[in-house]
């Protein structure tokens, strides 16, 4: 099932409607959901929306490539419908329909609940579902077999799930109100905005590395600490980090470099060890090309550089914020771990040296500290004025992470029952086919 952040997403909010013909005139419905008897408009509303969907994603990554996907290419792909045990391969098309069956009970299931819990599609939902469809016209969609009206059904389904969802958790008076304390303590607790730099403690086939060697690591990556009590900011300290990771780097080339150039000559009972010095004088000539320049031209020429020197060059701080949100299924446990511990002042923690595997075969040693918020710098993308107006614009994330398991259980459970309403028009379902859409 589609997570949370998935079914936000109204995938037609904008897009380039294709100049084809369907050809599903008749019947008049295309199946029964729930009671409601679904137009063969909607239906193909909700196809070439499954339709866009599936072709967009694999056109954008053919087009990174350089290629484009053909049509024969794109129906010629076989995609895994379900999760682990009831996994099944089918072709595209059929994949298509199914998922296009499977949104048309989703949305009977979010309107059962609606209904139920009786929320209504918010103002602001509605303004974004009227924005959404400005300028749009009956021309735009009839082409593909299918009347404004239809497509309206289907892209307010999107909206419906918003107002059903704010209707239960966001809004006051809603029947699972999530008050602001609950929410600020959720983010503080889990929403970790920090920098870092670390340096490996395994080899490259994920072996430890010898104790004296993590042992001389650890002495380093505590000495940043001392630099940070001493008043040395973090920009700083990664400088003296990045200075002190390129000389060992040098300092294992010059090592290696020495080992090769040693030349050794063994003999029978006597060993003799003859050095050659060859010094070689390479003479480089460099060829000058004057091309007529005037003196205004090189007037021009400075002014023009002077003014590149004057213009503020937009520099991201180094190292750069990292956000984590923590949940159940967080890896790198042991950082999380540590970021929830360290306690801020001001909006920033102390820094601690944290040991953990960011994936199975890497270990390392981080220099890490936490933040309430990134700082809002001139210049610079990105920052806030201050934690609260993090908070305020992570609002809606919060209530995501903190009901969307909830929430999806309920959906489920309700797509489960309406499902096994459905009747369908075998007819309707044969005649409209999602290949149509790319003749």
């Amino acid at each position: 099932m589609k997570s949370l952040t998935r079914v936000l997403a109204v995938l037609l909010a904008v897009v380039m409607l294709l100049t084809c013909a369907v050809g599903c005139s008749t019947p008049k419905n295309a199946m029964t959901v729930n009671g409601y008897e679904v137009s063969t408009g909607e239906y193909l509303a909700n196809l070439y929306n499954q339709f866009y969907s599936q072709y967009y994603n694999y056109a954008y990554y053919y087009q990174m490539y350089g290629m484009n996907v053909s049509a024969d290419q794109f129906w010629g792909m076989e995609m895994t419908y379900g999760e682990g045990d009831t996994a099944i391969k089918m072709p595209m098309a059929d994949y298509i329909k199914q998922m296009t069956k499977d949104a048309i009970v989703q949305q009977q299931a979010i309107k059962a609940l609606v209904k139920e819990y009786q929320i209504t599609l918010s103002e602001e939902d509605q303004k974004e579902l009227t924005e959404s469809l400005k300028g749009m016209t009956e021309d735009d969609t009839i082409g593909l077999g299918f009347n404004l009206e239809s497509y309206t059904k289907m892209m307010a389904g999107s909206y419906e799930f918003n107002s059903l969802f704010n209707g239960l958790y966001k809004n006051e008076g809603a029947k699972y109100y999530v008050n602001e304390t609950d929410r600020r303590d959720y983010f503080n607790k889990n929403f970790l905005l920090y920098r870092t730099f670390n340096v490996s403690i395994v080899d490259k086939d994920g072996k430890d590395l010898p104790k004296e060697e993590v042992d001389k690591l650890k002495k380093q990556m505590n000495s940043y600490i001392e630099m940070y009590k001493d008043g040395k900011t973090v920009e700083e300290i990664y400088t003296k980090f990045q200075a002190d990771e390129k000389a060992k780097e040098d300092a294992k080339k010059k090592e290696e470099e020495d080992k090769k150039n040693q030349s050794t000559t063994s003999g029978t009972g006597t060993t003799t060890t003859t050095t050659t010095t060859t010094t070689t004088t390479t003479t480089t000539t460099t060829t000058t090309t004057t091309t007529g320049t005037t003196a205004a031209d090189s007037d021009d020429k400075k002014e023009e550089d002077d003014k590149k020197e004057e213009e503020p060059k937009e520099v991201a701080p180094s190292p750069s914020y990292t956000s984590l949100v923590a949940t159940a299924e967080s890896a790198n446990a042991d950082l999380v771990k540590a970021l929830q511990g360290m306690n801020l002042v001001d909006g920033v923690s102390e820094p601690t040296i944290v040991e953990y595997k960011p994936s199975d075969k890497t270990k390392v040693l981080a220099f890490v500290i936490r933040y309430s918020h990134q700082p809002k710098v001139e210049g610079i993308t990105g920052g806030y004025e201050s934690a609260d107006k993090y908070y305020e614009e992570s609002v809606d994330s919060v209530l995501s992470y903190m009901k969307e398991k909830e929430f999806t259980e309920m959906l489920e459970k309700k797509e489960k029952e309406i499902a096994k309403t459905v009747e369908l028009v075998d007819r309707t379902i044969k005649m409209c086919d999602p290949k149509e859409f790319l003749k």
